[in-house]
This record gives structure tokens, sequence and C-alpha cells, in this order.
């Protein structure tokens, strides 16, 4: 016998909140097919949406649905205690027990496939067997936790600066390229590159667009300390599954709440819980220990903030003093242009340190170096040498060293001394103009740009005040490309510091005036839940399928009654049934039949 029907007339009981606290709960693998109750219940009856619903079960109520299904020693048990009605009611709104406390079979036989050999039906007899004893051991001291803050969200910001300047590459599947993040984890000094990657994704800060992953974080980089790490931190919160979060009771989450005995006791309560489950687990929680939600498994201060206000307010956040060290009042850059950060930057202060340095550590106090590398591409992405030295003489406390002082002289001195444009003319199709005869002269017999067929116009002559362009067939963007390769200081005219060439991130969920799919399958079923004609035929159908006996209720010319029959046709508007109880067949036109309800 098949529960669809019996679950088909309970969802159709259902007022809104009551549909959606169910279909939220469960896995429906295609929601744009559900029309009906009948359909939602044929969808909830598959065997991977019930047994995704049991691996969300706590050993009370998996101890429950033993009994009520006659599994294990509890099988002899008449009823269910008083003191488990609760996880009896919760197993109802799941979809899984009728109202009447019945099973439905197929959940009773995918529940019997899943606990084999995996839970002990005499365990859940007793739930409390081998409960997890808390650690009463005095909580660490977790004032320090900023540094861990800092130094998580420091790593973020270099991270979103990478890809703002170099989008990373996709692979087939859509995730960051592995020797994209390894790349990051080497250049940046920053480790276990793809959990900060997966991070930054999941707040919203960078996403795929087209075959790249770009940064979209102005808004985070340009916010204080503490509003970066706000952001972070409720994202990496929103991680560990909510089944977790609710055993720590974050409505009242406080500053050195220990959460190893909920880490413990996690696999204990939900022993259904999925290996993929208890790795999210882990993971949610290492992520917590690396941004400072928790030192040593202990809530901070920021943590227990973050646990209790998980989601941003609509208006500014009036964020409570968290102790953040002071901004530091500058740096130190040692000869060997190594660059001493004290403590935590204006904002504005590490932007533009940041376009000039890698890092060496990161933390509260961090180590920077400056090197010919850094400091060219800065020039060529459109710094100037002389705003450069401006910056560093207004946050260094120690001065410019000489070392340092000469390289950002000898860089200014060699950017833009040949630029690249787009031409339109009959000379060609670019044009590269120079800032002196030499260099000029210099590119011309270089063998490594003969492919850029580099050629003096016609009908000009070389003067002391003018040095006239060289032309290419070939497009700008190729003879720039070419001309950097062969280490030439080249750059387009309009590069600069304000040009923004970045790809635009295109917005991957539902746009603002699309509903959401679980809100139209609720309105389609409430639609529905009106016994009409077709709805009633499809659940007498199913009787028929199934060969179950049915309740229905039928009213002609006034006059109602109710009758227990067995289904055996449907045709020309007429069901055909045997009546067992009054030993005869009966046929009903399907008009007159007002509703239906399986019998057990």
């Amino acid at each position: 016998m098949s529960g669809t029907l019996p679950l088909s007339s309970y969802i159709a009981s259902l007022d809104r909140v009551g549909l959606m606290g169910l279909v939220s709960s469960r896995r429906i693998a295609s929601p744009q097919s559900v029309s009906d109750s009948l359909d939602l219940a044929q969808e909830l009856l598959k065997p991977d949406s019930i047994a995704q619903a049991l691996t969300e079960l706590t050993r009370d109520e998996l101890g429950v649905l033993a009994r009520i299904s006659g599994l294990g020693a509890t099988a002899q048990d008449a009823g269910v205690p008083p003191e488990l009605q609760r996880q009896l009611e919760s197993l109802i709104a799941l979809g899984l027990v009728s109202p009447n406390a019945t099973p439905f079979p197929e959940v009773v036989g995918v529940f019997g496939a899943e606990i084999d050999g995996r839970v002990s039906l005499d365990a859940l007899a007793d739930p409390q067997s081998k409960a997890t004893e808390h650690d009463d051991a005095p909580a660490p001291d977790v004032s320090g936790w900023f540094a861990q803050a800092l130094t998580a969200s420091g790593q973020v910001a270099w991270l979103l600066r990478d890809l703002a300047r170099t989008p990373a590459k996709l692979n087939r599947n859509g995730d960051v390229a592995a020797a994209w993040v390894k790349g990051l984890e080497e250049r940046l000094s920053i480790p276990r590159g793809a959990e900060l990657v997966d991070l930054v994704r999941g707040a919203g800060l960078a996403g795929p667009a087209g075959h790249g992953f770009v940064a979209t974080a102005d808004a985070w980089l340009g916010s204080g300390h503490e509003a970066r790490w706000i952001a972070l931190a409720r994202t990496a919160a929103a991680r560990m599954p909510q089944r977790l979060l609710d055993m720590l009771d974050t409505a009242e989450a406080a500053t050195g709440q220990n959460i190893h005995p909920a880490l413990t006791e996690f696999p204990h309560r939900f022993p259904l819980a999925t290996e993929t489950t208890l790795a999210q687990v882990a993971a949610a929680a290492a992520l917590w220990e690396r941004l400072g939600i928790t030192v040593h498994g202990h809530l901070s201060a920021g943590g227990a903030y973050v646990l209790r206000n998980p989601v941003a307010p609509g208006s500014a956040e009036a964020l409570p003093d968290f102790g953040f060290p002071a901004i530091a009042p500058g740096i130190y850059i040692q000869p060997d242009l190594s660059v001493i950060v004290p403590g935590p930057l204006a904002i504005a202060d590490e932007t533009a340190l940041a376009a000039i340095t890698l890092p060496e550590q990161l933390g509260v106090a961090s180590t920077l170096r400056i090197t010919e590398a850094s400091l060219g591409e800065a020039i060529d992405r459109g710094f100037e040498a002389a705003a450069i030295r401006d910056m560093l003489t207004g946050l260094t406390v120690s001065g410019i060293p000489q070392p340092l002082d000469y390289l950002i002289t000898a860089l200014g001195e060699r950017a833009g001394s040949v630029i690249v444009t787009a031409n339109f003319s009959e000379h060609g199709r670019s044009r590269v103009d120079f800032a002196s005869t030499a260099l000029r002269n210099s590119i011309l017999v270089d063998r490594r740009l003969a492919h850029l067929q580099l050629a003096e116009p016609s009908g000009r002559l070389l003067t002391e005040t003018t040095i006239p362009p060289l032309y290419s067939r070939l497009r700008a963007d190729h003879v720039l490309a070419a001309l950097l390769d062969a280490r030439y200081p080249a750059k387009t005219e309009t590069q600069g510091v304000d040009d923004d060439t970045r790809p635009i991130m295109l917005p991957r969920g539902p746009a603002k005036d699309e509903a959401d799919p679980l809100d139209s399958l609720v309105d389609r079923v409430l639609a529905s839940t009106a016994d009409s004609p077709s709805d009633i035929s499809r659940q007498i159908t199913l009787a028929i399928r199934d060969r179950s006996s049915i309740r229905v209720t039928v009213e002609i010319r006034g006059e109602v009654r109710d009758f227990s029959i067995v289904p055996i046709s449907l045709a020309s508007g007429r069901m055909r049934a045997l009546d067992e109880a009054a030993g005869v067949e009966r046929t009903l036109p399907l008009e007159a039949i007002t509703a239906v309800a399986q019998l057990t």
C-alpha cells in the first residue's frame, strides 16, 4: 500500500505556514513539476527525499519512528509516551508520519535500510545511551581573538585585491583552478587559500564572470576593520549546519562559551548524519577558529555577537567595541625594502601601501616587502613615482631608505617611455610613441619584435624636437603584449589608476522579480486544495493502482453519505468499486464525490 494518498490529504490540510515549513525542510528534486498536493506527496515519498529527511532526525525522533514502525525492541510498545509527543509532532510536520501516528510505508522501507548496520535499534530504544560527557575544563583566555580576526580579514583583503587586478581561472566545474590557488598561496604567503576563496564566494565578495573569477568587493574593501570582519564572520557562521547552531542556543551565545561539547555530541544526537554533513561541521569549526569566532573552541566576544545577530540590519549597524587595536601611527621601511606595519592602518593608507608591496607575514603586525617588480607594476598601472614617494613619506616614521628612493626614481624615469595606442589611418592599426630616440631605434632593430612589422610613417622627417612614431598592422593589444614580453616599459595611453577594465560579475541568483521556486510551489499546492473533480479522480486512480481501501463522501440530491470501498475502475465519469462491508459492487458518479480519504 502506498502512502501517497494519506500524505496528500495531510498536505491539503496545511495552511501556508505549515506547508512552507514542510517543503523547506525536505528535498524536492523538481519543484517546478509539483502542481498539487498529490504531486508533492509523490516527491516527498521518493527514496532520496526520505533518506535526506532521516539524516536530519535526532536520536529521540529516530527512536519514536522505530517504535511506531514496529522495529526492534519497541515493536510491542503501544503508542508513544507523553514525553515523546514533541518528537512525534516533528515527524508529522516533516511528512514522514501521518497525523494518526502511522508512518508511511515508503518511509518504513527506507528507514529500515538506512539504519541497517549503522544504528542499533536497542540504542534507539534508549536515546540517552552513550551520551557525551561535557567538558568542564576552565575556559581559556579569549581576549586576544582580534589577532585571528585581523589576520584573516587582512588575508581576504589581499586576495580580493589580487583578483581585482587579475581574475582567477575557472575549471570545467566552475571552481577556481587549483593551480591558481596554489600560486596565490605562494605569491601572497596565504595558507589554505581555497578556504578563503570559498569564503569570499559565499560572502558575495567575488564570483564567476564568463570564464573567470572576479572580485566585486569595493564596498567591503572600503569598510572599517570591524565591519569587514563582521561580514566574513556572518558568512562563516552560516556555514555551520543549523542543527548544530540550534544545539549552541545561538540566541543566548556568550563570550567564552565552549562549543566542543556540541561538536562532540553532534554525531550521537544525529546518528544518520552523512559524512558530508560531518565534514561540513568540521570545516566550519576550523573556519570559525581561523576567523576568531572561536579561540581554542570557545566563543570570542565577536563570535558571540555574530551568533546572536546572524543577519545584518537594514540600516547602518552600530557595532560594539570589540577591542581592536588602535590605528598604527606609521610604518617602518628597512634598507632591505621590507616594510614593518606595527598595527592596523587606516583603510586608505592600507590600500595605497598594498598597491606597491607584497605580503610576507600578515597579522596584527604585518611584514610587507617592496620589490622592483611590485613597484614597477604599480607604475605600469598608472601610479606616478612622485605620488608613490609622497605617500611613503607621509606613512613612514623612519624615512625612505636610499635604495628605495633610487628605485622609485629609476622606475619613474622609465615609465611611459613607450606608449601604444589604437590607430585608424593608412599607416596601420596601432601607433607606438617614444620618449627617446635611442629607445625607438633599439625597438626597431630588436629581432624579438620583428613580427610586429613596425614601420616609420612615410613622408615625414626626423627633427630635433619630434620623435616620429612607429606603426604596426597588428592590433594595439598585440603590440603592447609583445613589447611587455620583451621587457620594454610599454603602456597604453588609457592606462591609469582610475581605469577599471575588470569584468562585471553578473548576478547568479534569481532576479528580484522572479518568484522563489518554493513560494511558487506553495501557491500552486494551496490553489489545488479545493477538491476539484480532476484532483479527486487522481486520488481514485492512485487507489486503484495501489489496490487500497478508501472512504469517499458522496452528495446526491442534498443527501451526504460515506462509503468505505475498494475502487476497481474509473471510466466515463463513473467509478466502479467493491463495498466489502455490504458485499456489493457500487457505481458512483465522479461529480458526486466530494472527498476522498485513504483507510488504514
